[in-house]
């Protein structure tokens, strides 16, 4: 059932409805703590693989009402561009979101990728140990076996090797987590952009306008301490296309096929594609109509999972909308 936009707005703005959902939120986010501390003490000792499951539900429940906020509240709608080869992989094999942090609630974008996937209860974060001692959301961070670090990296070193091999020892089989890290040093600010085309010059890395090239020294060592034998991570430093290129670019390598995902019940999620199609001659007039309205088409590229990237498709020109659900790019070789 589908209601009026308009309508909607009038009932968020009415303070009762707030004051209510806000009172729902914290009541039964506090439940979802409790759960998670009992079970921390009476099956945390005995069955590792037991807690892991109980918590993975737990945490859905928890990080779905934030989702909510998102999808419903504030009426917006992610599209995730994902090359199809690895989008068989993303429900199936242990994950890092890698995020520049920009905004205060940046961080709730990934959430709402990884719900789409039905990864959602698996979530956890890297992130300084103050984040723990957050009400609620650090505590689930907490149960939910999130690593905490102190920014000193002789300590924070040996944290990160014992957590990870603590989590890929017994974690439950056909249940995968996605570690959600926003590097340091991307807080974007215009002198921290600065320093960071200037960085790029001297390494010959492309410039990125809207993103800080991020520090990766914590993020390496996961990758290392987390590849087992059947999992493969292409998020690595100096990758051009992981660091933000211009769709235009891209089409000059490979055939992009546009996944844009979306939500089929609650925890679910249904794939859609619709392969790209595109002639030399509409090809030609893609790039003159580009060069005539000057369009910037960098790609905002947030590292997600394998090789996805998560792009506003307000920002992407020459974009056919098929259907509300369904969404193609003309872009082919040349």
């Amino acid at each position: 059932m589908k209601f009026d936009r308009k309508f909607l707005n009038t009932i968020q703005s009415l303070l009762p409805v707030q004051i209510f959902l806000c009172y729902c939120f914290v009541i039964s986010s506090l439940i979802v703590n409790f759960a998670q501390l009992l079970i921390c003490i009476f099956i945390w000792p005995f069955s590792k693989q037991i807690y892991r499951r109980i918590n993975y539900y737990l945490g859905t429940l928890l990080w779905s009402q934030l989702t909510f906020l998102y999808s419903w509240w504030a009426d917006s709608n992610v599209t995730v561009y994902v090359d199809p080869q690895d989008l068989k992989h993303l429900q199936h094999e242990y994950s890092i979101i890698l995020v520049n942090h920009r905004y205060e609630i940046d961080w709730l974008l990934g959430l709402v990728v990884v719900q789409e996937l039905a990864l959602l209860g698996g979530l956890k974060i890297v992130g300084k140990r103050s984040l723990s001692l957050i009400p609620i959301l650090g505590w689930s961070w907490f149960f939910s076996e999130s690593i905490f670090l102190r920014r000193i990296w002789e300590s924070d070193k040996k944290v990160l090797e014992h957590h990870i091999r603590q989590l890929l020892n017994g974690y439950p089989d056909n249940y995968y987590f996605s570690f959600l890290m926003a590097c340091e040093g991307t807080r974007f600010t215009e002198p921290k952009r600065l320093e960071s085309m200037k960085y790029a010059r001297e390494k010959n890395l492309p410039e990125l306008k809207y993103h800080i090239l991020p520090r990766t020294r914590g993020s390496t060592v996961v990758l290392v301490f987390e590849a087992p034998d059947n999992l493969v991570f292409n998020v690595k430093p100096g990758d051009p296309i992981k660091l933000g290129q211009s769709l235009c670019d891209l089409d000059r390598q490979n055939d992009i096929d546009v996944q844009d995902i979306k939500q089929d019940g609650n925890t679910s999620s249904t794939l859609s594609t619709e392969e790209t199609q595109s002639s030399n001659e509409e090809d030609e007039n893609l790039n003159i109509e580009n060069e005539e309205k000057n369009i910037d088409r960098e790609l905002l590229i947030d590292t997600v999972a394998l090789d996805a990237a998560i792009v506003d498709a307000d920002a992407i020109a020459n974009t056919d909308v098929i259907t509300d659900q369904e969404v193609k790019l003309n872009i082919t070789d040349e």
